[in-house]
């Protein structure tokens, strides 16, 4: 009777103890990826901070309580899929130099001592690189691989994230070629060194037949992070939002919300990262009236660092507009009154950033990409403290 007894709250001080681990578990500095976590279910919600070499020594804050990742932007991918190391005899490609810098590595050391995920990314955008590159699929695949594994290694460097951008009309052969390049690349990852691999893709891909199939790219890959930005461009003949949270077919030819709708079609939204902008563009206008004309080859890029400056300083002409539908504002001001000339800057402040985080909590989705780092003010990020303790049991 005495031998039952001491069984029964044995057991019993075991399920308290089990679940008071389950309770305590989601709270400890453990990575996203930590196994322990992965084991029992539990998973945190993702925040992927993009670190470009040519923004470095512009990301002063201490991003540690704001991100879960970080990932290195990033190694050139050649045709033949090795990675790009010189530019000429004499001269290392930027963003194999400066990986091996002292402030790219004191970075990476203090996210990996405070237990943040170390991810590298690999890029390519030009498209005949791209033709060439899925040529022979799965040798150059395997070049790719044969490049990054003893860098992942050296550096710690947990995921790959893949940057291939393709936006031209592909043929049905073109799509299978790249999902055999990407299926051999995440394959071999996986099988040689357990790492994960994130996939960036441009919401176009969901409405036009590109050489990226989301469905196929979708089951390979770990995560998806879909790029909700550059709706509108420097490019662009009107002002409007960088990433409209609303407002398809009224105000926005589209919008993130319809985006991740397609997307959350095709892919599990559990391996969906919602990437945003913590930057914008400003064009000069003839006009202060929102979606204003703008005068050709003034756009540029708009750091949320340089406009928050601006408009927190005293300023006469400043004048900030809110389109109700995009969730985004149009910071408009002169140099001086009376100017011929407008300025107008489309990008987040902190309160237009919380509502993104609300919307990729809403939805599901495992997490938020932040590009880039060095591009935010003091206070953009501000809500991600909160955002990043969210977690749910599979």
């Amino acid at each position: 009777m005495k031998q039952n007894f001491k069984f029964i709250v044995a057991f019993a001080i075991g399920i308290i103890a089990g679940f008071g681990i389950l309770l305590i578990l989601p709270f400890m500095p453990l990575p996203v990826n930590n196994p322990l976590l992965r084991a029992v279910g539990i998973k945190k919600q993702q925040i992927v901070g993009f670190l470009p070499y040519f923004l470095a020594y512009r990301a002063t804050h201490d991003y540690n309580p704001s991100i879960t990742t970080l990932t290195y932007f990033g190694f050139t991918v050649n045709n033949d899929g090795h990675i790009v190391k010189l530019i000429n005899p004499h001269q290392e490609d930027s963003g194999w130099y400066d990986l091996k810098t002292k402030q790219i590595q004191q970075k990476l050391k203090d996210a990996k001592a405070n237990n943040i995920v170390l991810s590298v990314s690999v890029v390519q955008a030009n498209e005949a690189s791209i033709s060439a590159l899925i040529a022979s699929p799965t040798k150059h695949a395997l070049n790719l691989v044969s490049d990054l594994l003893p860098v992942m290694d050296q550096y710690h460097f947990e995921d790959v994230n893949v940057d291939i951008e393709s936006f031209k009309t592909a043929t049905a052969s073109d799509s299978s070629r790249f999902t055999t390049f990407i299926k051999t690349f995440t394959e071999a990852i996986h099988k040689k060194n357990g790492a994960t691999v994130t996939f960036d893709i441009a919401p176009i891909a969901f409405i036009k037949q590109t050489a990226i199939n989301p469905i196929e790219i979708g089951e390979i890959v770990d995560y998806v992070l879909v790029m909700g930005y550059d709706f509108h461009t420097a490019t662009s003949s009107n002002t409007g939002p960088i990433a409209p949270l609303y407002g398809e077919g009224i105000s926005n030819e589209f919008d993130i919300s319809h985006a991740i709708t397609l997307a959350k079609q095709e892919i599990s939204s559990e391996k969906l990262i919602l990437a945003l902008p913590l930057y914008g563009y400003e064009w000069d206008s003839l006009s202060s009236t929102p979606a204003a004309a703008t005068i050709p080859d003034t756009g540029q890029t708009a750091s949320n660092r340089r406009i928050m400056q601006t408009f927190t300083t005293s300023c006469q002409t400043c004048l900030v507009i809110e389109d109700p539908l995009s969730q985004e504002k149009d910071f408009i001001y002169q140099e001086k009154k009376g100017d011929a000339y407008y300025h107008h800057a489309f990008l987040f402040d902190k309160n237009s950033f919380a509502k993104r985080l609300t919307f990729a909590q809403n939805q599901k989705l495992a997490g938020v990409g932040l590009w880039a780092l060095g591009y935010e003010g003091d206070t953009i990020l501000l809500p991600l403290t909160s955002y990043k303790g969210l977690y749910h049991f599979e």
